[in-house]
């Protein structure tokens, strides 16, 4: 319309001029050329230039992805190779160390030594191969390198990426972050025309990572808190609150008496490993097992018809794995004591375990007074963890809030623990039984058992794991270091 208009006014000076009608028209006509070449000239630059923001947004996106796809794929060959030394050596490792220690009982000397020189390599061998399987599966890449790809030349804005020293994050939260410094990227090409982006990640004095940017851009309308940028907030869903599962508790029947026999569930994938756990049982009075099973649906059925009073289950296994299979269990209001056994001591399922209801956890290279001992224990209603892992299991409690069981808020007892309820807390955090607490204070059992139950009420949890979790969260015990 402007370019028309403008042509009539030319048109009509032309006129006005003395012009004669060619004149007007050739007059007009070249002013109407010339003005629709720079309006070609005006479209094809913005196509251009819209062009070019696309290419740098497609830009940012596929370096995002490199970047993503190049970790992801170094990340996958580690966990590759932890899993093959897992699944083969591991556990070809561990059944050695079991029928070694089967073998230790039943040697003579001179043979014994041999027997016992036999199992202390082959638990070494085992202690370095966990060593291993711990290095590859917890190594994590550097952040600056992946966040480097995302933002190398683009023609702009220019981006100016600082990322602190020891920012590191794992596989999940690295791929958050990636993708959020992407979308950082993208934003400020489509909508802020800036010459240069600043990018920052620091990490505060807690521990957690903080990603900040900002640019010399035209900015954004301020916005009214819970306002989007491009309109009103959506109105999230209402939470669903959980339904209650009713229904009446099963507790398979217990045999306390001091001649009774301890019937035993063995749940592992591995028929070596639940030979040499057999094996290493039969060797002791009281103990039985009634069933094996390979994976966790067949134990389902094993509890069913045998009634065990402990299984000793494998967390790491096809199909139904032992988190699933505990979870069944509570799902159907069985309630057997479950005790863990594993050959590598990962802190990430000694927790789920925990959570998911293990009355105990042990590694599976235990000497027969260890395993023994430990089936006893929970025969006998008490909650074991192996020392060896008790303090890595303490401080992973401290960044776990409530996750860690349902109990509540993480806060003081308002009845405050007693100096001999702290001692027999204390000894518990080490791994001690009801009995060794006796003995290390001097006290009745049956005294250290009013103890224990004092803490576990006033701490507000129901079993002795949580109540050490709890405690250190809440700087009860001090520091695990120390």
């Amino acid at each position: 319309m402007i370019v028309a208009g403008n042509t009539a006014i030319v048109g009509l000076a032309a006129a006005m001029a003395g012009n004669g009608a060619a004149g007007v028209v050739l007059t007009a006509g070249v002013y109407l050329l010339l003005q629709g070449v720079s309006v070609l000239g005006v479209v094809s630059e913005q196509r251009h230039k819209a062009a070019r923001l696309q290419l740098a947004q497609a830009h940012t996106e596929l370096r995002a992805t490199t970047a993503l796809l190049d970790v992801s794929s170094r990340t996958a060959e580690r966990l590759r190779i932890s899993r093959d030394l897992h699944d083969v050596i591991g556990h070809q490792v561990t059944a050695l160390a079991l029928e070694l220690e089967v073998a230790s009982h039943h040697a003579q000397p001179p043979a014994s030594a041999h027997v016992a020189r036999a199992r202390s390599i082959a638990k070494d061998l085992l202690t370095d191969l966990r060593a291993t399987v711990g290095a590859l599966r917890d190594t994590v890449p550097e952040l600056a390198p992946a966040l480097e790809a995302v933002t190398a030349d683009l023609p702009s804005p220019r981006v100016h990426l600082q990322v602190e020293e020891g920012a590191m994050v794992g596989e999940d939260r690295r791929t958050a972050v990636v993708r959020c410094v992407q979308e950082i990227v993208t934003n400020a090409i489509r909508h802020s025309d800036a010459d240069n982006l600043w990018i920052d990640v620091t990490v505060d004095g807690d521990g957690r990572l903080v990603l900040s940017a900002h640019d010399d851009g035209r900015g954004a309308r301020d916005l009214a808190a819970g306002q989007r940028a491009d309109g009103p907030a959506r109105a999230g869903r209402g939470a669903r609150r959980p339904g209650q599962v009713q229904g009446r508790r099963r507790v398979l029947r217990r045999r306390d008496g001091a001649g009774a026999v301890i019937r035993v569930l063995v749940v592992d994938d591995q028929t070596l490993v639940r030979q040499g756990i057999r094996s290493l049982l039969e060797l002791a009075d009281n103990v039985t097992v009634v069933a094996e099973a390979d994976d966790g649906d067949a134990a389902l059925e094993a509890v069913e018809a045998h009634h065990p009073d402990v299984v000793l289950l494998d967390l790491r296994m096809p199909g139904r794995d032992g988190i699933a299979t505990m979870a069944a269990l509570r799902d159907r209001g069985v309630e057997v004591p479950v005790l863990v056994l594993t050959t590598f001591d990962d802190d990430d399922l000694v927790l789920q375990a925990i959570r998911a209801g293990a009355r105990g956890y042990l590694l599976k290279d235990v000497t027969l007074e260890q395993l023994v001992g430990a089936v006893r224990t929970l025969a006998a209603g008490q909650t074991l963890v192996q020392p060896a892992i008790t303090d890595r299991l303490l401080r992973a409690a401290r960044g776990l809030g409530t996750s860690a069981g349902k109990e509540g808020p993480m806060t003081a007892p308002v009845d405050p623990l007693t100096p001999r309820e702290l001692e027999v807390l204390r000894l518990l955090a080490s791994g001690y039984a009801n009995r060794e607490i006796a003995t290390a204070l001097h006290l009745a059992e049956g005294t250290v058992k009013n103890h224990v139950s004092n803490v576990l009420l006033k701490l507000g949890v129901r079993d002795r794991t949580r109540a050490v979790m709890r405690a250190l969260h809440l700087g009860l015990l001090g520091d695990p270091d120390r």
